[in-house]
């Protein structure tokens, strides 16, 4: 099977280079659905400790353990969850990262400004796998 046979119902020879919904396309859509489903829970422990940490930067209680823990899950989030579709959320994922991993003391407004990130990275990975326009899951 070329690639030509993976096009979906619909495809018209007659229109090359017309906008085309490929069979392939869809497919890998659907796994990229399906994997997140399945794996959907370690990221949301991830912000979960994520968010923990931020809670306890913002009381005054964060201890390096836990910083390095929190900076270690958002830089695997940066590079896992675009994998699903959700660039917004390894953009978010990634600025968590950098923050986390600054050398410099804290600064004022960081809590606020890492829970407005983590809030963001939360609502961004509530939303349907982007590109899962047939709400299949």
């Amino acid at each position: 099977m070329d690639a030509d046979e993976l096009e979906a119902p619909g495809r018209t020879d007659a229109s090359p280079g017309g906008a085309r919904s490929g069979l392939a396309g869809e497919l890998g859509e659907l796994i990229a659905t399906v994997y997140w489903e399945r794996h959907k829970d370690v990221h949301f422990e991830r912000l979960a400790l994520i968010e923990a940490a931020v809670r306890a930067l913002g009381d005054g209680r964060l201890d390096e353990q836990l910083k390095q823990t929190a900076e270690s899950e958002a830089h695997k989030m940066a590079g896992s969850v675009g994998l699903f579709g959700f660039a917004h959320g390894a953009a978010l994922a990634r600025q968590i990262y950098e923050l986390l991993g600054s050398d410099e003391p804290a600064l004022p407004g960081l809590a606020d400004r890492l829970g407005d990130l983590a809030y963001s990275l939360r609502v961004e990975l509530e939303r349907p796998v982007p590109g899962d326009s047939q709400g299949r899951l």
